[in-house]
């Protein structure tokens, strides 16, 4: 009964949500999406919906926060060293290297859905090209119902390769490339600093980036810690 009634309260709440939305100008809604760093176009409904979006992701990390901050500083220390994350400091910087640590694994995995669904319509275009007598006897190499027509045949492959691994490698080569160019694009000494503690000695740009990429596929992103603000030189009256 208490998860029915906390259920309806969250209904009530979330719909109450959407009509004070609603009751804003389109005007309004622009800047508080814009004063988020979110883009603010579209129709009236468009701007509601993505600022809802958005509240409810503020909602969530304040969840998120006050959950972490109810832990034992033991506890968080544990979560971090679990993560491969610095476990040292105050309890409020550790609750934000968690929770920054959390951010960037949501944006990970939300790029890397946005290249699946890439990979997925490439291949969906690929199959319906070709002819309805192919895709039967694809769907039939493959151990999939080949169907009555062209259209269901596509989809039933598509759904294939959603459920394996093909598209998981697609998109860990699509970013390779990818990061293959932001390491071209670095200077020399940009790469020197991101493979320092990597034991890499060479001269050769092209094997200090094959070096950096390999260790980021094993061990995640290089991040680079922000170099302090040089001090202002003392000058005599």
């Amino acid at each position: 009964k208490k998860e029915l009634e906390r259920k309806k309260a969250e209904e009530e709440a979330a719909a109450n949500k959407v009509k004070e939305l609603k009751a804003m100008s389109v005007e309004d809604l622009k800047k508080q999406l814009t004063s988020r760093g979110k883009e603010a176009s579209g129709k009236k409904d468009e701007l509601v919906e993505a600022l809802l979006e958005v509240l409810h992701q503020e909602e969530a990390a304040s969840a998120r926060r006050a959950r972490l901050r109810a832990m034992s500083q033991d506890e968080l220390k544990q979560l971090l060293t679990c993560r491969g994350l610095e476990a040292s400091g105050k309890k409020d910087a550790m609750v934000d290297a968690l929770l920054a640590h959390q951010a960037r694994k949501r944006e990970e995995l939300q790029k890397y859905a946005e290249r699946a669904e890439e990979v997925l319509e490439k291949r969906r275009e690929e199959f319906g090209a070709m002819t309805a007598a192919e895709l039967k006897e694809l769907c039939a190499s493959k151990g999939l119902k080949v169907g009555v027509g062209k259209e269901e045949r596509v989809e039933r492959l598509v759904e294939a390769l959603r459920e394996g691994d093909e598209v998981e490698k697609c998109v860990a080569a699509v970013c390779r490339e990818a990061r293959r160019g932001e390491l071209l694009a670095k200077e020399r000494a940009e790469l020197l600093e991101l493979s320092a503690g990597l034991g890499v000695e060479t001269l050769v740009k092209e094997v200090l980036l094959e070096r950096i990429l390999a260790h980021e596929e094993a061990f995640g992103p290089i991040i680079l810690e922000a170099a302090p603000p040089a001090k202002k030189a003392r000058t005599k009256k």
